[in-house]
């Protein structure tokens, strides 16, 4: 029984025995579960020869002291996580971002400014809990005297967009520097050392710019080619076929012209007169009268050309009783001598109708001053297109400003002078008005109304003589506002040669009928909407009492009226 008994209270101690041990592994197990972060240290970071990273293990430093000079290099931190880790952070003045649950180094830069402690650490966070937190030490300390910056070469660049150009367009210049503490371009006075510029060179042009700072300067440029709009001159050329007709016939007009974008025509009969395309043709119809049909051509330019052609009317032949028979001389010698150049020759009616004609060659407009009753001389005139052979005389018509109004009259100063050295003759000047335009008077030469032409016989003209005539002429009311007439002036000659030449000079005008045209409102207060003048105001105020006083009567009970008079309220 005691044995029994002694052998009981052996295996209760093995019991408590086993209790403890128990208690006291599970204490260690639970010890061994918590979180830990270790810290090793900080070093800076290097590089080897190809890039990679070298932090050897020996240099971790917990306490990690820099030089002035070494403000924002790189370091790098090593830490060792031990124990079930929920998450980790980092902590302290030089980082803050997440960090990985296990060991690692990272990287970390040190501040850019002195002198200063900073801290790098990490904590972190375990699965039952428990915190850990370490961290390394970074001492920067303040420098002892300022380290100037090396001073950098200055660039500079510049470039235009597009680098070809036409007369009228722009290109935009961009330029930049660095380094540089000004810049001094060629195209205006900004000194920026970077910006934009729109410009516009009339032929082509190179632009510098130069930038420098406290050790140097440097340049650079761009050129903008430039390529000038060639304008070609228009020409227009006018032919009647046939261009001599009998009474009462017609011909056809046919006329054609190069780099001209409008036509107008004058002159001529039965609707010729007027706007006309670049090129085509017109009919005459019935005419009695020799002709001449006046075209002039301009282009985009502004560059205008005139040319005419005129239709040779025969006369009307009388009811003649001729003889049966007659013997002609042969060859039909001429009574007179036609002076140079005359295209026709009619005789008298004192002889049969067989009527012989005499051509010359080389045939040159002239008007041939002939005033005998019984011979009739007739001719083509045609004007010159004013491009071509230099002139000898120089011919000019002044006609005032380019605006005018309907019923305005106009003086026109026209001016030659013989600028060569030759004795000229045959010299006859025509001055030739639009439909548009109604002759008033001149002080030389004769007016004639169905051609609407003033022709004056000027006959010769020594070397360096020169003369003037004055003409007016007044605008008719049948035109349209922006309409464009002109008065050209001719004036052919025969040099000491025999051969002619001639000037032609011109005065161009624009109808102008200002904003309002013919309207009520205009011809009061101007051409605008509002009044232009002191009266104008003045009529536009008397209006308006006029309208309000109107509406009072009309709109108003008198005993509205009443209640508005002052003298009834006393």
């Amino acid at each position: 029984m005691h044995a029994k008994y002694a052998q009981i209270r052996f295996l209760n101690k093995i019991y408590i025995l086993l209790a403890v041990l128990a208690v006291f592994l599970a204490l260690a197990s639970t010890a061994s579960a918590a979180v830990s972060v270790v810290i090793p240290g900080i070093q800076r970071e290097y590089l080897d020869q190809s890039g990679n990273n070298i932090h050897p293990e020996g240099n971790w430093e917990k306490i990690l002291y820099l030089k002035y000079n070494e403000a924002g290099i790189r370091l790098r931190l090593k830490y060792i996580i031990s124990g079930p880790v929920s998450s980790c952070v980092g902590t302290g003045d030089l980082w803050s971002n997440p960090k990985n649950s296990y060991s690692d180094t990272d990287p970390v830069y040190a501040q850019t400014f002195g002198p200063s402690t900073k801290t790098a650490g990490v904590r972190c966070t375990g699965t039952d809990g428990s915190i850990s937190e370490d961290y390394a030490t970074v001492v920067l300390p303040g420098p002892s005297a300022p380290i100037p910056p090396i001073p950098q070469n200055p660039t500079a660049f510049l470039s235009a967009n597009p680098v070809n150009i036409q007369v009228g367009q722009n290109s935009v210049l961009s330029w930049n520097s660095t380094n540089a503490t000004s810049c001094f371009n060629s195209w205006n006075e900004n000194n920026s050392t970077s910006g934009t510029q729109a410009v516009f060179p009339s032929s082509t042009t190179t632009y510098t710019i130069i930038c420098s700072n406290t050790i140097g300067a440097t340049n650079a440029s761009a050129t903008v080619n430039v390529s000038q709009v060639q304008v070609q001159n228009p020409t227009v050329s006018i032919f009647a076929n046939p261009s001599s007709i009998n009474y009462g016939g017609n011909s056809i007009i046919t006329w054609s012209s190069t780099n001209a974008t409008s036509c107008n025509a004058s002159g001529g009969a039965n609707g010729w007169a007027g706007t006309r395309n670049t090129s085509g043709t017109f009919n005459t119809g019935s005419l009695t009268n020799t002709t001449t049909y006046d075209i002039y051509c301009t282009n985009t330019a502004g560059a205008y050309v005139y040319n005419s052609v005129s239709v040779s009317v025969g006369s009307q032949i009388p009811t003649y009783a001729y003889p049966t028979s007659y013997t002609y001389p042969n060859p039909y010698p001429i009574p007179y001598s036609i002076p140079y150049p005359t295209t026709s020759y009619i005789a008298p009616y004192t002889t049969p109708a067989v009527v012989p004609s005499y051509q010359y060659q080389n045939l040159t407009p002239y008007i041939a001053p002939l005033n005998t009753a019984s011979t009739r001389v007739t001719r083509t005139t045609v004007a010159t297109s004013g491009v071509g052979i230099a002139s000898l005389v120089k011919l000019s018509v002044d006609g005032g400003e380019e605006p005018v109004s309907i019923n305005d009259k106009r003086a026109y100063h026209i001016m030659w002078q013989n600028e060569s050295n030759q004795n000229l003759t045959k010299v006859v000047l025509r001055v030739i008005l639009p439909d548009s335009m109604t002759f008033e008077s001149s002080t030389s030469g004769s007016f004639n109304a169905k051609d609407n032409i003033l022709t004056f016989n000027i006959d010769t003209l020594s070397a360096g003589q020169g003369g003037e005539i004055f003409l007016t002429a007044s605008i008719n009311t049948n035109l349209q506002n922006n309409q464009f007439i002109v008065v050209v002036a001719n004036l052919v000659y025969t040099n000491e040669a025999g051969i002619q030449g001639d000037a032609t000079a011109y005065a161009t005008h624009r109808v102008f009928f200002g904003q309002g045209g013919n309207s009520l409102v205009a011809s009061v207060f101007g051409f605008g909407f509002l009044p232009g003048s002191l009266f104008g105001w003045l009529l536009l105020i008397i209006f308006i009492l006029l309208l309000a006083l109107i509406f009072q009567q009309l709109f108003m009970h008198p005993a509205e009226i009443k209640s508005l008079d002052p003298e009834d309220h006393h």
